[in-house]
């Protein structure tokens, strides 16, 4: 299983790459695409999914009406910290060229120092007078953000912040004099892309090197993008995992979590709330009878947690302290910022003790602030109870995170058990 997951991130270098493998899964379990722009056509107990930019969400519908037997709500996100490509990206200066970026969510900065990268996202382009767009893994190292000598910076090691306009731009240096614009010579190189005839571009640079199992036994995973895609790779698994169930089985995966959700993809867009509606009027309900389902469901955010830090164990709240190896974590906030509440986290707890799934409880220490996640965001729209939840992680936001194997076993067992209701 920890190969398969490997695989899954090492393949979806960026949201767009992670939607066409959710959908290579879904359609050889029999799922049909529903287009947002067409009706809704529908057949009983059929198995569907919906596409957006870098979002996907599939539902297998129910031996029961939603109205009747609900929705099982499972909601993740498929976008990680990086560095997005700005336009006129490269910046000349006397033996390099640097590329301008800017920075997408909040990567831990100096683990992104004298790290391979490489380019991955879409690329809009003019063909036959129309706008086409095409997907682009550049699966090889282009360029490196390099840090400056101890011996120039005598206080790295005390203070280093990093200023992302001008720390943080990787290069690419003039051996060649042929050398000019790096970046569109690699789409042209590797894709066939004239730079003349590209009209845009969401491009983003990431680490290069794969994800590796590590340890004595290899019980512990190192890899990019952990957080989120440990997660969408789980709740999959659990969707496509069973025999059908009473309610409808909803799996959505979004884009945009880690720049605030804020839209048509991400979980303070609208874009869940329609297809559930849709849905219902598609199987012959009504809007009262779009309430009745929302009222009869049950959402699982799906968001990775953190673990104890060995060395700074101080940040952590003194009694609630999750560790490796130790299976899926409820998170919890008074101030609702995880959708948790004593109910919602009882039934989770009740359906890990039920199928002998190892759990922990995750609590921020008091004198610190959580960082934000997907369910009370799409609760706004749905009203709907539920749970966060998650696998605990070291290095959260890292160039590369740090999990256990035996986590995610748990974590995919959970939501398995979630689905069959």
């Amino acid at each position: 299983m920890d190969k398969e997951l490997l695989d899954f991130i090492d393949q979806s270098p960026s949201p767009y790459q992670a939607v066409d493998l959710i959908e290579e899964e879904l359609k050889a379990k029999g799922y049909r695409e529903q287009k947002l722009e067409d009706a809704f056509d529908l057949e009983k107990e059929g198995s569907y999914y919906v596409k957006r930019e870098g979002a996907l969400v599939a539902f297998d519908l129910g031996k029961k009406a939603p109205w009747e037997g609900g929705f099982r709500l499972v909601t993740s996100h498929l976008d990680s910290p990086c560095f997005r490509i700005k336009p006129s990206p490269h910046k000349e200066d006397g033996a390099y060229i640097a590329i301008n970026t800017e920075v997408y969510g909040g990567p831990l900065y100096y683990t992104w120092f004298d790290r391979p990268l490489k380019l991955a996202g879409q690329v809009f382009y003019e063909e036959g007078g129309k706008v086409a767009c095409k997907k682009v893994d550049i699966d090889r190292p282009l360029t490196i953000i390099p840090s400056l000598a101890i011996h120039m910076n005598r206080e790295a090691n005390k203070n280093f912040a990093p200023n992302p306009q001008g720390d943080l731009l990787p290069i690419f240096a003039k051996i060649n004099e042929d050398l000019k614009d790096p970046l569109y010579q690699a789409l042209k190189e590797d894709y066939n892309l004239n730079q003349e005839k590209i009209l845009d571009f969401d491009l983003f640079l990431i680490p290069y090197e794969k994800g590796e199992k590590i340890g004595l036994n290899e019980e512990l995973i190192s890899v990019a993008r952990l957080d989120n895609l440990a997660s969408a790779h789980a709740s999959l698994l659990g969707l496509l995992a069973g025999d059908k169930a009473d309610g409808t089985k909803v799996s959505c995966f979004l884009n945009h979590e880690e720049i605030g959700s804020r839209s048509e993809e991400g979980a303070q867009g609208r874009l869940v709330y329609e297809i559930l509606h849709r849905m219902v009027l598609a199987l012959g309900g009504n809007e009262d009878r779009f309430y009745q389902a929302l009222h009869k469901s049950f959402l699982l955010s799906a968001d990775l947690a953190h673990a104890v830090h060995p060395h700074h164990k101080e940040v952590a709240d003194p009694t609630n302290q999750p560790k490796l190896g130790k299976g899926p974590v409820i998170k919890i906030a008074a101030n609702k910022s995880y959708l948790s509440s004593g109910s919602t986290g009882a039934y989770i707890e009740e359906l890990c003790r039920k199928n002998h799934i190892p759990h922990q409880k995750f609590v921020n220490a008091s004198d610190r602030r959580g960082g934000s996640t997907l369910g009370p965001l799409l609760q706004e729209s749905l009203g709907v109870p539920g749970a966060d939840i998650g696998t605990p992680i070291l290095s959260m936001h890292s160039a590369r995170e740090l999990g256990a194997t035996r986590d995610q076993e748990a974590y995919i067992a959970l939501f398995k058990a979630f689905f069959a209701g």
